[in-house]
């Protein structure tokens, strides 16, 4: 019995057929109408105007504390999620669900909560 001797890839020549990458190959018309497909519900408008109107919101509540200092303090006191103020019965201040939403810390965390809203 011969034992054969393990051949190692780059010790023969290379085959002279090449072959495209699949990232440089354009797509058959099938194939790009199977990615293509977006769903539009009737009715729907084809503007995001509703992510628009959440980003403006909050740009203004976070320029708002520009305009008044104090009212910074007291939107971080009235806004904040605060867990025992929201799960305890006899609070039940379930607003803050919906009201810490739009505070943001400095300008980067405004900056990318609306990039994240927008893309």
């Amino acid at each position: 019995m011969s034992e054969e001797k393990p051949r190692h890839p780059l010790s023969e020549k290379p085959n002279d057929e090449r072959r495209d990458h699949p990232l440089t190959q354009t797509p058959s018309s099938q194939q790009s109408a199977q990615r293509g497909i977006r769903v539009q519900f009737p009715g729907t408008a084809s503007r995001p105007y509703l992510t628009y109107a959440l980003i403006i919101i909050n740009v203004a509540i976070f320029l708002l504390r520009y305009v008044q200092p104090q009212l910074a303090y007291d939107m971080l006191v009235w806004g904040v999620a605060d867990t025992d103020r929201i799960l305890n019965p006899s609070t039940r201040e379930v607003y803050r669900l919906f009201t810490a939403m739009f505070l943001h810390l400095n300008e980067a965390h405004i900056l990318f909560n609306s990039l994240a809203l927008y893309y």
